[in-house]
């Protein structure tokens, strides 16, 4: 007797079979579909199983191939038993189908399966002719049949031509279908993956989130979810899970490969963070000239945007032609920084010397490595991209970006790294010219500042002559000892309350220090006579003006010192001496000495009368105000007086 496993979905037919199968002595195992059928199948090892083709979870054709791929079923023999064999007859006989039986009428198909069961041969019994009536049933029967069969056939083509990958999910999580899109990329046989638990298709990673996936249907046929990502060999996947049935508890997960579209993203993310390098370099490099600290952020960057080892900026000594590690990033930098290569050593100095590019994928392989950094630092350089520095036209350094890991940068990284070198060498020669204008503005300022000191210097000197000057005029007219000093702080009063500029200011203290310088040439005993001048001493009184101009005229003052000394006895009117000029043709520093030089005078005691006060000065210059004298300065002077506590030392 034989052991004979039974799958068909219709309760009938197992019934059926199991009836007239005990009836002759076999053990009939029976499995309502595909998936029950290969747990059973796990379990035995029949001699006969018999197979229906259109069942749920795991079709007839696809179970065959399941069984043809278990060793341990090599000699079971092998029934189909269907209402579609007409259609599928040529696809049975690839999969190693022994035999084919029609449902039809039971007293034949019990007839034609203890035929197959007890000879294991296609029955050779012919079937008795069908009455008018039962073939008309059997063709209207077969019509049906072929059009649900010609529908299957239609969703299966195009299920087989989808992109996307299609699995049907069991309500226990088994896979009973795949579309040949999911069989590729999930790479397993498909009587491999058939039956196969779907979370243990995906990595250890994705197992629990395409579980949660499938259980947030919740037994709802109106559930759908959102998609999840996951990686399967080589893969990029958007997985979604949609149910398929009223209850709910079957899905069907559509696998949409989005490799090229995350390969774009990461493309695109790269080129984005690329431009954002040579975006903050080109700030960085138009932002500051500081030469260290510009290469520090550019190095820093482009070592986390490759993701490599070091980077690092030679720089070439034109007198040696050397390169000298400028400034490094990464690991080992302090033992780089400041590192010295004789002219064409290594792999920078071979692209220093041929000013091109340079893409080395192994050092071991190239006789050109200079093997003594990777000494000095412990770790084994194996790929290095060189690029040249050049700045008009001229070589000024090389940049590197480094690796222990071989084959690690492409014409990619090799663009982005000439990109960042153009930039990089405009800046490193601006910021060397930034440096010599920093130094010859050091020198001019070092120098400026020897000259103000000189020029102070000068200026205590001419003060210090000045005062001297003052001195021996004083000294010549002992009578009027402090007058020129007195003026000389009642005219920058003046001067300042104006609004004149310092260089104003200091042209009128200097003059109103030696406006009587003249006066010199003129005998002491009139300028100390007590008494009233005759008009023979006051014509020589009259002319110490003009003397103190021809004193004080070769001398290079800055300002017009002799002819303001010249011109202080001038009258607005015309009437003053020594040249008779009126208005605007005296000049306002010597109007202004005028005015300080009457009020002083009047104010003061001289040796042919009193003081006359302050009052009576101010009185005098008022009633002469624009006669004799400037009235604008006039009005300052009297407000110096009323608004402030002006007086003379």
């Amino acid at each position: 007797m034989s052991k004979i496993l039974a799958v068909d979905n219709d309760p009938f037919i197992l019934e059926f079979l199991n009836d007239i199968l005990s009836n002759e002595g076999h053990e009939v195992l029976t499995a309502k579909d595909g998936l029950y059928a290969v747990d059973v199948l796990e379990q035995h090892t029949p001699d006969i199983i018999i197979v229906d083709l259109i069942m749920p979870n795991i079709d007839g054709k696809r179970l065959c191939k399941i069984i043809k791929g278990m060793r341990k079923l090599e000699k079971a023999y092998l029934v189909v038993l269907s209402a579609t064999l007409e259609e599928e007859i040529a696809d049975l006989k690839a999969l190693g189908v022994n035999q084919c039986i029609p449902k039809g009428a039971f007293e034949e198909m019990k007839r034609n399966v203890l035929c197959a069961v007890n000879h294991r041969r296609p029955s050779t019994l012919a079937a008795p002719p069908l009455q008018e009536t039962r073939k008309r049933d059997h063709e209207s029967s077969k019509s049906i049949t072929s059009e649900l069969f010609s529908l299957k056939k239609h969703f299966e083509i195009i299920f087989e031509r989808m992109t996307e990958g299609i699995l049907e999910i069991s309500a226990d999580g088994r896979v009973v279908y795949a579309n040949p899109a999911a069989i590729a990329i999930i790479d397993l046989p498909e009587e491999k993956l058939l039956a196969s638990p779907v979370s243990e298709i995906f990595l250890a990673d994705y197992q629990r989130p395409v579980s949660e996936l499938i259980a947030a249907i919740g037994g709802n046929a109106k559930n759908s979810t959102e998609d999840i990502l996951v990686y399967m060999n080589s893969y990029h996947l958007m997985i979604k899970a949609l149910p398929i049935n009223k209850t709910g508890s079957s899905s069907v997960l559509i696998l949409n490969d989005v490799t090229l579209q995350k390969e774009a993203e990461t493309s695109l993310k790269r080129r984005n963070h690329e431009l954002e390098l040579l975006n903050l370099a080109g700030h960085t490099f138009n932002s500051s000239l500081d030469l260290d600290r510009v290469l520090v952020t550019v190095l820093e960057e482009l070592r986390r945007l490759m993701d490599v080892l070091g980077s690092t900026i030679w720089l070439l000594e034109p007198e040696t032609e050397k390169l000298v590690c400028r400034q490094a990033a990464g690991l080992c930098a302090d033992v780089l920084n400041g590192w010295c290569l004789e002219p064409r050593q290594g792999l920078a100095g071979w692209v220093a010397h041929h000013r091109k590019p340079l893409n080395v994928s192994d050092t071991r392989i190239d006789f050109r490595h200079f093997k003594g950094v990777d000494g000095s630092t412990g770790l084994e350089t194996r790929s290095i991209l060189s690029v040249p520095l050049i700045a008009r036209g001229n070589l000024i350094g090389v940049v590197q970006v480094v690796d222990t890991a071989p084959g690690r940068f492409d014409i990619n990284h090799q663009t982005l790294l000439e990109w960042l070198a153009a930039s990089a060498a405009t800046a490193i020669e601006n910021a060397k010219l930034y440096q010599r204008a920093q130094q010859e503005i050091m020198e001019k300022e070092r120098a400026k500042a020897d000259l103000d000191d000189s020029i102070s210097k000068l200026n205590r000197t001419l003060n210090g002559t000045i005062q001297a000057i003052a001195l021996i005029v004083e000294r010549k007219d002992p009578y009027t000892a402090g007058h020129q000093r007195r003026v000389s702080t009642l005219a920058q009063a003046i001067a300042v309350k104006m609004g004149l500029s310092d260089e104003q200011i200091e042209c009128i203290r200097i003059s109103s220090l030696i406006h009587d310088i003249g006066k010199m040439a003129i005998p002491t005993a009139i300028l100390s006579k007590p008494g009233i001048l005759d008009k023979e001493e006051f014509a020589l009184i009259k002319k110490h003006p003009r003397i103190g101009y021809e004193i004080l005229k070769e001398v290079q003052f800055p300002w017009p010192v002799a002819q303001i000394v010249h011109q202080h006895h001038e009258r607005l009117d015309g009437s003053g001496y020594p040249q008779g000029l009126s208005g605007y043709e005296i000049l306002l520093e010597a109007r202004i000495l005028c005015v300080a030089d009457v009020v002083e005078a009047m104010a003061s005691h001289r040796p042919y009368r009193a003081a006359l006060g302050i009052p009576m000065a101010l009185d005098e210059i008022n009633r002469q105000k624009g006669i004799f004298y400037d009235p604008e300065v006039v009005e300052v002077c009297s407000l110096i007086f009323e608004e402030s506590d002006f007086c003379f030392e």
